[in-house]
């Protein structure tokens, strides 16, 4: 992914800002972003939905730029019981 690819994050749209293995940095159109929301991202080019969680959010008049972690499900057989 790259700084131009196009953000949907619940219906709310944005830039991707920057991008890791961990998660990614956004803008969004929305100031309402809060932090610990849940929220499935889908980023052009990519086929899947990937869950993530916001972890930071600071606000300006015209959006919001948020830092969300990526959540990454572990595989039943890895779980403890």
């Amino acid at each position: 992914m790259d700084g131009s690819a196009r953000l949907v994050v619940r219906g709310v749209g944005g830039f991707v800002l920057d991008v890791s293995d961990m998660g990614m940095r956004v803008a969004v159109w929305e100031t309402s972003a809060l932090e610990g929301s849940k929220v499935l991202l889908w980023v052009e080019g990519d086929p899947k939905l990937r869950p993530g969680v916001v972890k930071w959010a600071r606000r300006f008049p015209d959006g919001s730029i948020v830092g969300i972690e990526f959540i990454t499900e572990v595989p039943r057989s890895a779980q403890r019981s």
